[in-house]
């Protein structure tokens, strides 16, 4: 199933971001960085794995967290999940004003691994370069945006 959500990043983020939920294959860890590509964005099931964040990249895990409750997040509509989870990326958004990124997006583990106990939330920060229009545009850029406090150098 598809899932992309759209709207406005309230000010914590100061410019429109498109959120977009999908599953991840292995834990998360705050730093990881990812390479995903437009068509894995829009995939509820991206097969990226994480890479060195010294190589061009446009996400990055700022925050890791639980999910409580007992419901596969697989299995709520769109909207359910967004509200599920939108508060726990939001209050974790550290990065100042000044930041480069404008975008998150939010993972969650897949359904054979929710049944086994895994429970955990991956938010990530990104930039979308799409300036409101259309669909998500990541940029992409090298280097810690953790580390820079995400005032960063978009390669893209």
């Amino acid at each position: 199933m598809k899932r992309v959500f759209s709207g406005i990043v309230i000010s914590i983020l100061l410019s429109t971001g498109l959120i977009t939920p999908a599953m991840a294959a292995s834990t998360p860890k705050v730093g990881d960085c990812f390479f995903i590509s437009p068509e894995e964005l829009d995939s509820a099931n991206p097969i990226s794995g994480k890479i060195s964040c010294n190589f061009t990249h446009n996400l990055e895990t700022y925050y890791v967290g639980k999910l409580f409750g007992t419901t596969d997040p697989n299995t709520q509509s769109d909207n359910a999940l967004l509200a599920r989870v939108k508060q726990s990326c939001l209050n974790n958004w550290r990065f100042p004003s000044s930041s480069s990124l404008n975008y998150f997006a939010f993972y969650v583990p897949t359904s054979a691994q929710w049944r086994n106990g895994t429970k955990w939330l991956r938010c990530d920060g990104g930039i979308d370069n799409s300036g409101g229009v259309g669909g998500t545009q990541l940029g992409t850029w090298k280097g810690s945006a953790i580390a820079a406090k995400g005032i960063i150098t978009p390669l893209s």
